[in-house]
């Protein structure tokens, strides 16, 4: 069903239709939202996550973006979760967003996987904002996922700020020279204060 602008409708009947709209929409969401199945390596692995997985290997499996979604729900306030392997599943800007959000409400994973992707900048900001105000993330892979010159300098500057110890992979993205040795000088950096009292170098 397409859907007409409110401007299309006379002005006396816009109010109606806009209260009615407002009444009707969450219905038709939940019911868009059921008639999108899941694959179901997608299925298997939504249902151990919620039976208290504490490791999930999606590697190489395509996600579409209403799974994304439904990952990223799941991921809010879990407990168990520890290790997630998404590399290669065709994530893009919005669904890095959307599990950077999540992210925000979640104390428990520590090692995120997300290489072979395409997040950009946008995912790579997402992150970056993610890392820097908390998480409990000490592995982060994002190499390999078309991240430009912002977002390479965003994660450069939570890496390099951050106290928590944290293994960030962004190799194979297209950084430049500049930007590539400020990665391997901020890893050397992590290497030689592992172990000590890892204060910040802000």
């Amino acid at each position: 069903m397409s859907c007409l602008p409110l401007a299309f409708f006379p002005e006396k009947h816009r109010n109606v239709f806009a209260q009615l709209t407002h009444k009707l929409l969450p219905r038709c969401l939940l019911v868009r939202r059921t008639q999108q199945a899941f694959s179901p390596a997608f299925s298997k692995a939504l249902a151990l996550l919620r039976d208290g997985a504490t490791e999930i290997q999606l590697y190489k499996v395509p996600l579409a973006a209403h799974e994304v979604e439904e990952l990223a729900r799941a991921l809010v306030g879990n407990t168990t979760l520890r290790w997630l392997n998404l590399n290669h599943t065709g994530l893009g800007p919005r669904e890095a967003m959307l599990l950077a959000r999540a992210l925000e409400h979640n104390r428990t994973l520590t090692e995120l996987y997300m290489s072979g992707n395409s997040i950009g900048c946008a995912g790579a900001l997402a992150f970056a904002a993610v890392l820097e105000s908390a998480s409990a993330l000490t592995t982060l892979a994002l190499a390999a996922n078309r991240i430009g010159r912002a977002g390479g300098h965003a994660l450069a500057a939570v890496l390099a700020c951050r106290t928590a110890p944290l293994k960030l992979h962004v190799d194979m993205n297209p950084f430049d020279s500049a930007l590539q040795n400020r990665f391997s000088e901020l890893a050397l950096a992590a290497a030689l204060r592992r172990g000590s009292s890892g204060e910040s170098e802000c």
